[in-house]
């Protein structure tokens, strides 16, 4: 069966329902589309109910519904999937039931589909509303006068989201990237068309949507699955030691070269080699990239003997690289050999009514366990009013504290506080008020406060040479000139956003910043003539670093009076 559908998820009166596909042909198809859509309705028109019935193992019939009686006590507590003749006239009164039925079902915990037929007329009047509600106005230039088709800014989206429903999602890829929404439904369609091909595949979204994850589950859905699946992480090894990770070395090609080393194009065979944060490499390794993906052999460093890559390359970031290729760091010709298909992955504010079937994954499968309590209603719909700007990561990491923390029971003020902690937020969720003071948010203030601490802490890590006051190598030496430069580029940035503060922000924090950034630099001068000279005024830095973190405490003690 495949038909035009209307999926209600979650049970917010202010949601509206998302146009989609249904399409099983077997019990199993349908037992596996139940595994990636917990807890939806679906609504469609009532001709295809003939076609449901056949697949007998995995359904149950329940009728026609009484014009006076609501879905509920007709298809919650089933253990096959109930579908019925919903009998409705009115296409207010379809939304009204569905809603309800999906609220009793969250209070009940059930996880269930609920298959729904309506009057086709009813149907079209549904449908047309909400192509409307996600459709977005205006039309943008058109590329020529006989080009008819009325474009909207989202007309490519929407023709990639015809892909929805050619191909079966299987429960592991189901399982492991979870989502309802239409624009999750095309990653799991893309990945899948992706895992049946030869060609580069580029992966592209914020941190924390699950780019690996994907890149992953192409490999594993895959003819490849058997054989290796080696990941980089470009971003995370230092530039000097990636082209060894990348294409090994042999014993004595440099120092500390020990022992030969096979590298990840040669370690993963015929497999995937997945190379994520692609946009952190540099320009000179971009290109010995680009060799290996265009066919030709490489060599271990050391070595003359030449090797070719036979595997397959998925590559991710969550930079913007045509704007890195404009500023001429990407080449473009990686990025076009690269991007053999796209797959972005989308942000978790752009779905949030997967917020709730998401957290409540998260908490069954990778955080509390199978038998643990259950998120109370008031956490599901408090989690579903923040933005999660670190996305799944994060709303993975704010669960797993909340449990840690105060355990299974854990309430809505645990959250909110848990929220407040978050290093990289800095808008209060929509159920909160917002503190009536002008300029930005005390959370913003408090945000501030805490990177600069955690910068001191990093400086007193990157200077602790100096402190144990040994003879130091020269490499040592060079290696915190560089760490100073790079704390100064921070403490410069730091000293920026100060001003945004200056209407609201306590007294006493810029100065202690500019005083600090006038001492690293001066160390930074003395680390290049005169080591002994920095060892002594070591002291002196350390002082200036004990009473900026007085300054820090003491303004975040008047912030936290303000609240």
């Amino acid at each position: 069966m495949q038909t035009s559908a209307l999926r209600f998820q979650g049970c917010s009166r202010g949601e509206q329902p998302i146009p989609s596909k249904l399409f099983f042909q077997t019990p199993q198809d349908l037992q596996e589309f139940r595994a990636g859509n917990p807890q939806a309705a679906f609504v469609f028109p009532v001709e295809h109910l003939k076609q449901i019935r056949e697949l007998k193992d995995a359904v149950i019939d329940r009728g026609r519904k009484d014009a006076h009686k609501g879905l509920s006590g007709y298809l919650l507590r089933k253990e096959k999937v109930p579908f019925i003749d919903g009998n409705y006239t009115d296409a207010g009164k379809v939304k009204a039931g569905v809603r309800r039925l999906l609220e009793n079902a969250a209070r009940g915990s059930e996880g269930n589909i609920y298959l729904i037929g309506v009057e086709a007329g009813v149907f079209q009047k549904l449908y047309a509303e909400a192509s409307a509600a996600v459709s977005i106005s205006g039309k943008v230039r058109r590329p020529s006068r006989s080009f008819k088709a009325a474009l909207t800014r989202n007309f490519a989206n929407e023709t990639l989201l015809q892909l929805i429903g050619r191909y079966r999602v299987p429960p592991r890829l189901s399982q492991a990237y979870v989502g309802g929404a239409r624009d999750v439904q095309l990653v799991l369609q893309m990945a899948l068309a992706a895992a049946g091909s030869k060609s580069p595949v580029l992966i592209l979204g914020e941190t924390g949507t699950g780019k690996e994850v994907i890149a992953r589950e192409i490999h594993y859905c895959g003819p490849r699955a058997a054989l290796p699946f080696v990941v980089v992480n470009c971003a995370a090894i230092p530039e000097n030691l990636l082209e060894s990770e990348l294409f090994g070395h042999v014993k004595g090609a440099f120092t500390g070269a020990l022992a030969d080393k096979v590298g990840a194009f040669e370690h993963v065979r015929q497999g995937t080699l997945f190379l994520d944060e692609i946009g952190d490499m540099s320009l000179s390794h971009q290109a010995k990239i680009l060799r290996v993906i265009d066919g030709k052999p490489f060599s271990k460093v050391g070595s003359s003997t030449e090797i070719l890559f036979s595997g397959r390359l998925v590559a991710a970031t969550n930079r913007d690289l045509p704007s890195m290729m404009a500023s001429n760091q990407f080449r473009e010709d990686l990025y076009y050999r690269l991007r053999g298909l796209v797959i972005r992955t989308p942000a978790l504010r752009n779905h949030p009514e997967d917020i709730r079937t998401i957290a409540i994954h998260l908490w069954f499968n990778k955080i509390a366990g199978k038998k643990a309590r259950p998120l109370s209603e008031k956490v599901l719909r408090e989690l579903k009013a923040y933005p999660w700007q670190g996305n799944v990561r994060q709303l993975r990491a704010v669960l797993a504290q909340a449990f840690a923390l105060f355990g299974e029971a854990f309430r809505v003020e645990h959250i909110r506080a848990l929220w407040l902690s978050e290093s990289d937020l800095s808008q209060p969720p929509a159920s909160q008020p917002v503190l009536a003071h002008r300029g930005p948010l005390w959370v913003d203030h408090l945000n501030h406060l805490r990177q600069i601490q955690e910068l001191i802490n990093a400086i007193r890590e990157n200077l602790s040479p100096l402190v144990r006051r040994r003879p130091l190598e020269e490499s040592t030496v060079t290696a915190m000139r560089q760490s100073i430069q790079n704390r100064l580029d921070e403490l410069d940035l730091l000293c920026h956003n100060q001003e945004r503060f200056k209407a609201n922000s306590p007294s006493g924090v810029a100065p202690a910043l500019s005083s600090l950034i006038s001492s690293m630099k001066y160390l930074h001068i003395l680390l290049q003539k005169d080591v002994e000279g920095a060892n002594n005024r070591m002291k002196t830095l350390e002082r200036e670093l004990k009473e900026m973190e007085a300054v820090i405490t003491r303004a975040a003690d008047k912030l936290m009076r303000m609240i």
